[in-house]
């Protein structure tokens, strides 16, 4: 039988999760989008995190929880989106994509003569196989790699800041507002993941006080690591130069250690996020699948309590996009639309919850007046829905018909499965709590 996981397990599995490819890719694009403010950009996105859990904590608080997500939207929102959010969770698998692109790019920079895609995917199918395992394994590869990773970044941060910080006024907001707004937006979605901790609910020791508090500390820490990394990692980067977080490592590092640093940081970032991803990303799917939204071999278990369908295809959605050339911006660009489905399904789930579980809200060992918890949700609708809009309008037309005609196909697939279960009503569904 597996051990719980206690509060520094969880933070591993956040942190890990969190700190992926995006520090490491985004950092170039957040410089030359706002100039020496980037430091500031990043603290602003952490901030806005805090906002962003605002459903998954207070839900996380008050309910016992089997199914992530699935099961916040189907209990809160209504069985009528059920069948969306399960569309949703299946095509968020794209973005597993994301990180094994970018490991079989980092892959095929530290070391030229490996076949970066082969190597990569051998290190997907990896960890995947051990998810099989049970979450202790899960657990035992966050706590071994994640220490590793974050005193890479300290060292990187404390060689940094013994160069001056030099700029002109005019390089501190590089493009105005719209330049600070636009790195924000982009260091926002590198701040993203923690509330995959929803997912290990049943696997958490006292789940109802860990996972909150959880969830907050990881953005706690993810915030201090990515805020100092971004005002360090400036003091290295130029104006109209090709900028990211290896070129930076090159500048302070001798060739030995900057290979080190290579295989501590952005290899050690990616796969975590990966180890972690996977079994946070089978929950809701699992969810969806005993619900009826999804077929039903995706609920299928090992003796683990593992799905192992769920699991195959995970790595099938996670490793096919990358083995056919696609780079980690246009596997971003295609998930959009389609992510935005689920952050606006949370939102309708946050502002119903405390009608729909009332007395589990009331219960709930952080309640706090129902004024002071709509107006937090109204922030994190307000940051959502900016989030969302500088995402799409810099789209171009033609991702924009690929993610709005999958975002119909959606719509109509959960209609059509509310419609079959509304007939099949005398089929007496299991209650989720």
């Amino acid at each position: 039988m597996e051990s719980k996981l206690k509060l520094p397990g969880l933070l591993f599995l956040g942190i890990g999760y969190v700190i992926g490819a995006g520090i490491v890719s985004t950092i170039g694009a957040a410089f030359d989008a706002t100039g020496y403010s980037m430091g500031l950009a990043f603290l602003i996105a952490c901030l806005l995190s805090y906002l962003r859990l605002t459903p998954y904590i207070f839900f996380s608080s008050c309910v016992e929880t089997t199914g992530g997500k699935q099961e916040m939207i189907t209990l809160c929102a209504g069985e009528k989106y059920g069948g969306l959010m399960a569309v949703s969770s299946l095509l968020a698998l794209f973005s597993k994509a994301i990180a094994v692109a970018a490991l079989k790019e980092y892959i095929g920079f530290i070391f030229p003569g490996v076949n970066g895609m082969f190597a990569a995917g051998a290190i997907w199918l990896r960890l995947c196989v051990l998810n099989l395992t049970g979450v202790n394994k899960i657990s035992k590869i966050q706590n071994l790699v994640t220490p590793i990773m974050l005193c890479s970044f300290l060292i990187f941060s404390t060689l940094c800041f013994k160069h001056p910080l030099n700029y002109g006024k005019s390089e501190f907001l590089l493009n105005g507002t719209e330049g600070f707004f636009t790195a924000v937006v982009l260091l926002s979605y590198s701040c993203e993941g923690v509330s995959s901790l929803l997912s290990f609910f049943r696997q958490t020791e006292n789940p109802k006080k860990n996972i909150p508090l959880s969830m907050f500390l990881t953005n706690t820490a993810v915030g201090v690591i990515y805020t100092t990394v971004g005002f360090a990692a400036c003091r290295l980067m130029n104006i109209g130069e090709y900028n990211n977080l290896l070129t930076v490592a090159k500048q302070i590092f001798t060739p030995v250690p900057y290979r080190v640093f290579l295989i501590c940081s952005p290899l050690t970032a990616i796969i975590t996020t990966m180890n972690s991803g996977i079994a946070s990303s089978a929950v809701p799917i699992k969810a969806a699948a005993e619900k009826g939204y999804l077929p039903k071999f995706l609920s299928f278990k090992n003796r683990n309590g593992i799905r192992y369908f769920t699991v195959g295809v995970i790595f099938f959605f996670g490793f096919i996009p990358p083995a056919f050339g696609l780079s980690v911006s246009r596997i971003v660009n295609m998930t959009v639309i389609t992510n935005s489905i689920s952050t606006i399904l949370i939102l309708l789930s946050a502002i119903n919850m405390p009608f729909v579980l009332k007395e589990k809200w009331e219960n709930s060992n952080i309640h706090i007046p129902d004024k002071i918890y709509f107006f937090l949700v109204f922030l994190c609708r307000v940051t959502e829905i900016f989030l969302i809009f500088q995402s799409v309008k810099n789209l171009s037309a033609k991702v924009l018909t690929v993610n709005f005609v999958v975002l119909i196909l959606a719509v109509v697939y959960s209609q059509l499965k509310n419609a079959r279960k509304n007939r099949a009503s005398k089929y007496k569904i299991k209650e989720v709590f």
